[in-house]
């Protein structure tokens, strides 16, 4: 059987959890490791990690740089998303709810009232 390249990658997507990390500083990402540790106790290994912040390219990876070099447990992907709320919507729209945790730094309102909005649930950090 003969399988087209954007079938084997939407296979391969559908094998990672996703988590949407909204922030605007860099004290989120140690809150954005443990819950990875959780979601890890429930049996899931591999994590698409989508940052929407107004820390732009490539310094929001320094954010996450701890958590990505500690890392020996998890298979891990990190996509920059953008720093607009349009950016969230484009985004929320496209990822499987079932599959895919919302993590928001406290105070980015607006962000929230998206995802409000849309009757999505989200952790505030």
């Amino acid at each position: 059987m003969v399988y087209s390249l954007r079938s084997w990658v939407k296979a391969m997507e559908s094998r990672f959890y996703n988590v949407v990390v909204v922030y605007s500083s860099c004290g989120v990402a140690k809150k954005v490791l443990s819950e990875l540790y959780r979601l890890g106790a429930r049996g899931y290994k591999r994590f698409n990690i989508y940052i929407v912040s107004s820390i732009s390219r490539p310094e929001y990876m320094e954010c996450f740089r701890e958590v990505i070099q500690n890392n020996v447990v998890y298979t891990l992907r990190v996509y920059y998303v953008g720093s607009k709320t349009s950016d969230l919507e484009a985004l929320v729209s496209k990822l499987d709810p079932s599959s895919t945790t919302y993590i928001i730094e406290q105070g980015l309102l607006e962000y929230m009232g998206v995802l409000d909005n849309r009757g999505i649930g989200y952790k505030v950090v």
